[in-house]
């Protein structure tokens, strides 16, 4: 009877304690999945250099904002672009820990910027090339290999001309949908046309790659793209500082005609040193030398036309520049007639000293203001 007494007190004890050790245990696990409501999510802190940056973001978006209330729009504009070098400079470190003030200031500014280049007038007036090379991806979308197909090649160029299926494509498409858009584009051609193939057959590169100038930009040296390229070349603030195009608050040698163009000679110059090739040549200009390395090492072949993996907006450049190419050395045969081209740029250069008012200067010279600014589209402001 004991021995009964004894078994059923240990076993009751055990039960006990199971019992316990349960409502411990789900205790802890109640815990867990319900963490008191007052914690707050613990974010690292910033570090010297991204604080540093911050301040001179958020200074200088004030400061665009003001110039926009003011209804300076070159100055908001440079300002705005002084704020994206920023941000672009810090690379693509998907690692690096960015805060969400960072985060909000970079929105904010990328956001402004682009609703100012949307009201820009050259947005209004003509569709702008960037969004004519999205209406050719769209259209080349299908597109693949291109080498079997039937090619002709044409000896009209030092630059290699060919005609194959996406070409054809391209040409097609500036003869319908694209033709208003590139009607304007072979008007204003004629504005700089002689002094960039001056420029270009002194660096020694073909002539005809001036009209990498026509699909980067139609030849407005104040073009603007989604991506913060400016100009007739479209030039990244970082390869443009590299070829020696100063850019600050009062001025923007992107913009400048002539030293857009010298820079784009030696930038496409350098290209082709290490291809040999003049189409992965303009293949990097749209791309990058990473980019089009990697894809020749995936494909074993320098073959541009071979090279499937290259974005398609790269795969397409090529041949959107022959199709303009032959579209502008012979107008009339693919339907272009009775262009009313501008007349050939033709100025005296004068270097200054020291800065000068515009206004002053064209008082001076017994000229008009706005002429004066318009043949000065480098300049940010009312000041040289």
């Amino acid at each position: 009877m004991k021995f009964k007494i004894i078994v059923f007190l240990f076993f009751g004890l055990l039960i006990a304690g199971c019992s316990a050790f349960r409502n411990s245990f789900d205790e802890k696990n109640s815990s867990r999945e319900n963490p008191p409501q007052n914690l707050k999510p613990v974010e690292l802190p910033i570090n010297p250099q991204e604080q540093e940056e911050l301040l001179k973001l958020e200074k200088l978006y004030s400061e665009a904002v003001e110039f926009l209330k003011k209804g300076e729009i070159t100055e908001a504009e440079s300002t705005l672009v002084s704020a994206l070098d920023i941000i672009l400079s810090r690379g693509d470190d998907e690692n690096r820990f960015v805060s969400e003030d960072y985060k909000k200031i970079e929105t904010q500014i990328t956001n402004e910027y682009k609703r100012l280049i949307k009201s820009n007038p050259v947005y209004n007036k003509e569709a702008s090339p960037e969004a004519i090379r999205n209406e050719i991806n769209k259209i080349s979308s299908n597109e693949t290999d291109v080498t079997e197909n039937k090619t002709e090649e044409l000896a009209l160029s030092s630059f290699p001309l060919i005609i194959n299926r996406k070409v054809g494509n391209v040409i097609r498409f500036f003869q319908t949908r694209g033709k208003k858009t590139f009607t304007r584009w072979l008007e204003r051609s004629t504005v700089y046309r002689d002094m960039m193939k001056e420029i270009f057959k002194k660096e020694g590169i073909p002539e005809d790659l001036i009209y990498i100038s026509m699909i980067e930009s139609g030849f407005n040296p104040r073009a603007i793209s989604s991506r913060y390229a400016v100009g007739m070349w479209q030039f990244m603030s970082s390869t443009g500082k590299k070829y020696g195009l100063r850019r600050n608050r009062f001025i923007d040698e992107r913009k400048d005609p002539i030293k857009s163009t010298i820079a784009a000679a030696k930038h496409l110059k350098d290209l082709y040193k290490e291809y040999n090739d003049w189409y992965l040549t303009v293949a990097s200009y749209n791309c990058s030398p990473k980019r089009i390395k990697r894809a020749i090492r995936r494909h074993k072949t320098k073959n541009f036309w071979k090279l499937r993996t290259l974005p398609r907006e790269t795969r397409n450049f090529v041949p959107t520049l022959i199709g303009a190419i032959l579209i502008a050395k012979n107008p009339e045969v693919y339907g272009f007639r009775n262009i009313n081209y501008l007349p050939p740029l033709k100025v005296d250069m004068v270097r200054l000293k020291t800065p000068v008012d515009l206004a002053v200067a064209a008082e001076c010279m017994n000229a008009d203001y706005l002429e004066l600014k318009k043949l000065n589209p480098e300049l940010n402001s009312w000041l040289t």
